[in-house]
């Protein structure tokens, strides 16, 4: 019997994730769970290079996506349990299995944490290993190697995860310096150490688009503090570095007795009297953020919770109990002693939500992805991770020997638990939740073709966003069908789906081109760039195609034939998607008006009411020239699409498309042509 009481955690563990995951009769997701699935096969944007990694080799070897996710969240989950119990005990903490459990599966935020597969996850776990060694401080040789590759590999993991980390080590590090466990040299060589990785990110090809993406963000800010930080984003990211590291030399050597005295005045007000009334100010506080938290998500609560206010904070209850058994534990562990590097790093966490929920304020909304309101959420995230030793100490110190009390505890317990996993496995009677798939999704993106879905009554399947990103997992362009009837009768269907194809219809090129074309479809086009178009077309007559020039934003041609379906590759400022591919790239984006040193184009050519269409479309007017210059040096091509990267080389600009005098940089016939795809 003693023996079988080391599986009770992998029993536990195992039976919760069936229930997170299968507890609704179908595979439950999240929106960035299932698109980082969606990139195994086409690329993306990533936060952390390892998950899509791993994701793509589980693939290979499963042949399946969604199996190879259930693995590796399995494997996680139960990882997660571990990692913890380590840390605990490694930083002192009186737990054991039943304790630590408890704690673990009180927090929906946790659960979210250990089963959901994202960076985010992993970055946690690496941060956890990266903490404990900060913590466990020596000034060795062996000791300084390690934390540099754990800052290292944390970059790879995790971008937002080596940013939060990187507060909470440099307020431990100050600590170090103010208490004299540490010189001022050896502050600055520990804070050298993330260096490498901050510089990695900045550089690495692989993480361009998550750089731009985060420019974006800050750039549509409300605050101006924020905007121009996008604008000067690399800059102001190594000055904001250097900036945290001098305020801690001086915060640690100039005015260490300030500082000392305010953190004794701190655990000062946690060891004194009244902790209930501490503990009730402390609580209403952590509601109130959360209030508003869910008040700057209001549109997506409101449809997630059918409109009623009242259930998000009925199932925060798990939530809400780990809050109040950690402030508890808290405040005895100030009265019999702290761990200091440790509730430092609490006390990080919760300034960073705080933060988080102020800025949260003035991100962007309307944006889909780009439009970030959750910011204290995602840091509570990471605290709940820490906070897990506290609470499961607290709970620990809880056990009687009378068994009407364990039974008691046990009930409480047990219902809060529920609740928490029933919170994040999103069960239909209380949620109206998009992300999940059932077997006969899987069944039909396993087998389908590029083209729309539908539910077998003709209807919009409420999990729409999740079946899309599904399709790409299986490398295919699906779309839900938005009109009353198919245009055609379903040539595919599933227990759950039914498939048509898009209605586009491909014409090879061949040598349409030696020609000029019958009609230009010019769209709102600038007159120099107008003129250089008519320069390059070739001067014999006779041609029977359409030329169609610009992007949707600039021809409504175009803007129609793309919601039409009636061409297959689609033009926006970040990507090109195709029927089986998808291209993310990051366009330069100055203050400078026009001048761009890189570009991504789309040629296509098809049959419209049995017209010839040639459509060159790109991200801005210089990359429309350049494939307009491809194009027209092409003899007798096969090809019906082409999709290419242009790329500023020689410094030179055609005059034409130098549209203001700030341009300097733009297309000419120096610069460099790559075809991403043919066919």
């Amino acid at each position: 019997m003693k023996g079988l009481r080391g599986y009770l955690p992998f029993v536990v563990l195992l039976a919760t994730w069936c229930a997170v995951r299968f507890g609704a009769g179908r595979i439950t997701t999240t929106f960035d769970e299932a698109y980082y699935l969606s990139t195994v096969k086409t690329g993306g944007i990533y936060s952390g290079l390892l998950v899509p990694s791993l994701l793509r080799g589980l693939t290979l070897v499963t042949g399946n996506p969604v199996l190879g996710l259930l693995l590796l969240s399995i494997v996680t989950f139960i990882a997660y349990y571990y990692l913890v119990r380590w840390f605990a005990t490694g930083m002192g903490f009186k737990v054991n299995q039943a304790s630590l459990l408890i704690a673990l599966l009180l927090s929906s935020h946790f659960l979210w944490n250990a089963n959901e597969v994202r960076p985010q996850a992993f970055g946690i776990m690496l941060g956890i290993a990266l903490l404990y060694l900060l913590l466990k401080k020596s000034l060795s040789s062996s000791w300084a190697l390690s934390v540099l590759l754990l800052w290292t590999a944390l970059t790879f993991v995790h971008v937002l995860s080596f940013f939060i980390f990187l507060f909470i080590y440099w307020a431990v590090e100050l600590f170090y310096l103010a208490t004299g466990k540490t010189s001022a040299k050896g502050y600055i060589a520990s804070m050298s150490l993330p260096l490498g990785g901050l510089l990695a990110f900045l550089l690495m090809p692989q993480y361009r688009s998550t750089v731009f993406s985060a420019k974006w963000i800050l750039k549509h800010s409300s605050l101006h503090l924020l905007e121009s930080a996008g604008w000067n984003f690399p800059g102001a990211l190594l000055i904001s570095y250097v900036a945290i590291v001098a305020c801690g030399l001086i915060l640690g050597v100039v005015l260490k007795g300030p500082l000392l005295r305010a953190g004794s005045l701190l655990l000062g007000i946690l060891r004194m009297g009244r902790m209930k009334l501490w503990i009730a100010v402390l609580s209403s506080l952590f509601l109130l953020l959360i209030f508003l938290q869910f008040w700057l998500n209001r549109a997506l609560y409101t449809g997630l919770y059918s409109g009623n206010w009242g259930l998000p904070f009925l199932m925060q209850a798990g939530n809400f109990l780990f809050v109040l058994l950690f402030l508890y534990r808290l405040f005895e562990r100030a009265r019999g002693g702290m761990n200091i590097p440790y509730f430092i790093t609490l006390l990080t966490l919760v300034l960073l939500g705080i933060s988080g929920i102020a800025a949260s304020f003035f991100m962007p909304t309307g944006f889909g992805a780009f439009g970030f309101r959750n910011w204290g959420l995602r840091i509570y995230q990471y605290f709940a991770v820490f906070a897990v030793p506290c609470v499961a100490e607290k709970i620990f110190r809880l056990n009687t020997p009378r068994a009407s009390s364990k039974k008691s505890l046990a009930v409480v317990f047990g219902a809060f638990i529920a609740v928490s996993v029933a919170n994040v496995a999103r069960l239909p009677p209380i949620y109206r939740y998009p992300y999940y798939w059932n077997l006969g999704d899987i069944e039909f993106a396993s087998t389908a073709t590029p083209g729309f879905f539908f539910s077998p009554g003709y209807g919009i399947p409420p999990n729409s966003v999740a079946v899309e990103l599904l399709g790409w997992a299986y490398g295919v362009h699906l779309e839900p069908l938005r009109s009353a009837k198919p245009p055609t009768t379903p040539d595919v269907c599933s227990s759950t789906l039914c498939h048509v194809p898009f209605p586009y219809r491909l014409e090879p090129i061949g040598n349409s081109t030696t020609l000029s074309p019958s009609t230009i479809v010019w769209g709102r086009i600038p007159e120099g760039v107008r003129d250089t178009v008519m320069g390059m077309i070739p001067n014999a007559g006779g041609g029977n195609y359409h030329l169609i020039l610009g992007n949707s934003s600039t021809n409504g041609l175009i803007r129609l034939l793309e919601d039409e379906y009636l061409i297959p590759v689609t033009v926006n400022y970040s990507v090109i998607t195709g029927p089986t591919f998808r291209y993310f790239y990051a366009i330069h984006e100055g203050r400078k008006n026009w001048d761009v040193t890189r570009g991504t184009f789309a040629i296509q050519s098809v049959l419209v009411n049995g017209s010839h269409y040639i459509v060159v479309s790109g991200n801005c007017w210089d990359a429309v020239v350049a494939g307009l210059h491809y194009l027209f040096g092409l003899k007798g091509s096969k090809a019906s699409v082409i999709v290419g990267e242009w790329v500023e080389e020689d410094g030179e600009v055609l005059p034409g498309l130098r549209l203001s005098t700030a341009d300097h940089n733009g297309f000419s016939y120096g610069d460099s042509i790559r075809i991403l795809y043919r066919g």
